[in-house]
């Protein structure tokens, strides 16, 4: 999520995936399969009528597929319009820039060594429980 309605999302997974609501129980996870098109699902989860999903390396067969092996999806939202990602994928940040998204950039040769970015090196080691 990048923006209060915009997401970026893997292109060629997307109509491939089905997904599901969870919802707690006493004793278990209920899951209820809400459909494929992303779209939908998210503005629905949202309460919203629609949302913006932007593909990330625009579905291109090469380079997007590149741009998703380079964590192109992988950012860190800082606020909604504002996020903080690898300087490489260049066909996403053209993306991102016209759906109004302010995006920061760094370089990251060492950190992807391992198939980290953004916001997987954020993500806190320890957490409260549930």
């Amino acid at each position: 999520m990048v923006d209060r309605d915009a997401f970026l999302f893997n292109p060629f997974l997307s109509g491939n995936v089905n997904v599901y609501k969870l919802t707690p129980a006493s004793d278990c996870v209920r899951t209820q399969p809400v459909g494929s098109d992303w779209s939908k699902v998210l503005a629905d989860a949202l309460g919203e009528s629609s949302v913006r999903l932007i593909p990330v390396g625009n579905g291109d067969e090469i380079q997007g597929f590149w741009e998703m092996w380079n964590l192109g999806g992988n950012v860190l939202t800082l606020a909604p319009g504002l996020v903080v990602c690898y300087d490489r994928n260049k066909i996403t940040l053209d993306l991102l820039d016209k759906a109004g998204i302010e995006v920061r950039t760094f370089e990251g040769a060492e950190l992807s060594r391992g198939r980290g970015g953004a916001r997987c090196m954020s993500m806190p080691i320890i957490r409260e429980a549930l």
